[in-house]
């Protein structure tokens, strides 16, 4: 489209270099102005808009005067301008009925104007009457028209990520603190109706000790499966899980987590979890559980970067019951897109901190599995690092191509008074359209502020159904 557009202005600018006198002319006017807004100086485009009001039609000139209200956000100018004439432009009143969440209008419009309305906004406005199915559906059918729309690409990506029914599968190996884990994550997502999703996820892991001097009767086996239901509504969602798991002992799990947007830019977490897998040390990880509530708040101070910060309190326990202690964890990032688009690449900025009150009276199971009598929970820490991300849409989401993904971060690690670093990375694509692999590693010096390290190796397949 901006390829065209640029075309067409090049060609009416050389026109106007030729002859002044061109502006005077209200077909040429019209078309210069149309084509214009994409790329010359705001300035300069007001004062051509401001001696068009003398020469073009009042009608053509509102309508110039919306879209370039429109084009720069300037909504309320925009709403103004409209109340002037009695019919304007499809598309016009439809991003004016996108801006104040006019939903009845919205509906009339698609109906009535379905076929000549700009593709992205009818995907969105599909999206905000309910009609889920119909957004992916013209999503879908717009894609077919044209597999360079990145934007419509980016909506039906989000669409797939929020809404299809799927099943990831992560097949994996964990090397942590002498200790190797190799594991099978199956999970899924089918949607009911009405918002309403079913969840599943079935866990089976086996562990080997592969120094008998550090752990003695680990747990062969760590398995769990967990069933819930998911609420989507227009705000956010909402979650609800139940489930067993069967590592040194056998113990039943629940968690409760919401996802609001509480403002257009300020977005909140809050969770509540019982008797959930631990992992901040290893000893946890294998004969140990705790409750956890967090929360983080998160503000989209511009379109690229957001601050957030999150905090939560643990509560620890051995897999038969036995205090173990508690502990704060909190976490500040600053983060920035710098490109979007392939290979999308950001920055972030952290600080974290844990502290943690470790009980040293009977540990109960946790003690069947280390010859040691210590600390069970992680030392005071405090990490202060940079997050630097390439490509990493690849890692995760539904994409069409096959490319790498990458993460490093360097980080000052408070508790051994070092730097330490994490790092990642991988490749990831689609196989057959509907489906995305990622096949890549993970491995970080120091884990919640101890001294154990960890390396993971893993294989993803998501399928959306």
């Amino acid at each position: 489209f901006m390829q065209t557009m640029q075309e067409v202005y090049l060609i009416l600018d050389a026109q106007l270099k030729k002859d002044k006198n061109k502006l005077q002319e209200k077909k040429f006017l019209e078309q210069y102005l149309s084509t214009s807004a994409y790329f010359i100086d705001v300035l300069r485009y007001k004062e051509l808009l401001l001696q068009a009001k003398s020469i073009l039609p009042k009608k053509q000139y509102i309508e110039l005067s919306i879209f370039w209200s429109l084009r720069h956000r300037e909504y309320a100018r925009a709403r103004f301008l409209a109340q002037k004439l009695s019919d304007i432009e499809p598309w016009m009143q439809l991003n004016i009925a996108l801006n104040n969440d006019d939903r009845t209008k919205q509906l009339d419009l698609l109906y009535k104007y379905h076929s000549i309305l700009p593709i992205r906004d009818r995907v969105t406005t599909a999206l905000n009457i309910g009609s889920i199915s119909l957004a992916q559906t013209l999503a879908f059918d717009g894609l077919e028209d044209n597999i360079y729309d990145y934007l419509l690409y980016q909506q039906s990506r989000d669409l797939i990520e929020r809404y299809a029914d799927r099943v990831k599968a992560t097949l994996g190996y964990l090397g942590r603190n002498n200790i190797d884990r190799s594991y099978l994550d199956i999970k899924n997502r089918y949607y009911i109706a009405r918002g309403w999703s079913f969840l599943t996820d079935l866990f089976m892991a086996k562990n080997r000790d592969i120094d008998p001097k550090s752990f003695i009767n680990i747990p062969q086996n760590d398995n769990s499966l967990k069933l819930g239901l998911r609420k989507e509504f227009d705000r956010g969602n909402m979650e609800l899980r139940f489930g067993m798991r069967s590592a040194v002992k056998d113990y039943f799990t629940f968690s409760t987590k919401l996802h609001y947007k509480l403002m257009s830019r300020v977005n909140i977490d809050l969770g509540y979890y019982n008797s959930t897998q631990a992992d901040e040390t290893t000893y946890l990880l294998l004969a140990g559980k705790k409750d956890q509530i967090n929360g983080k708040i998160a503000l989209q101070y511009l379109p690229s970067s957001n601050i957030s910060l999150a905090l939560n309190y643990n509560k620890y326990y051995s897999q038969d019951d036995y205090y173990l202690g508690d502990g704060y964890y909190a976490r500040l990032e600053l983060y920035r897109q710098i490109h979007s688009g392939y290979p999308d690449i950001a920055l972030s900025v952290f600080a974290d901190y844990g502290n943690y009150a470790n009980e040293y009276g009977d540990i109960g199971v946790v003690k069947d599995i280390t010859p040691y009598r210590g600390r069970v929970l992680p030392e005071e820490f405090y990490n202060i690092g940079v997050n630097l991300f390439y490509g990493i849409i690849n890692k995760e989401t539904y994409t069409r191509v096959w490319r790498p993904f990458a993460e490093i971060t360097p980080y000052y690690n408070g508790y051994s008074e070092q730097f330490n670093i994490s790092f990642g990375g991988g490749y990831g694509g689609s196989l057959w359209g509907q489906d995305h692999l990622s096949i890549g590693f993970n491995y970080d010096q120091s884990v919640n502020g101890t001294a154990e390290s960890t390396l993971g190796i893993y294989l993803n397949y998501h399928l959306f159904y």
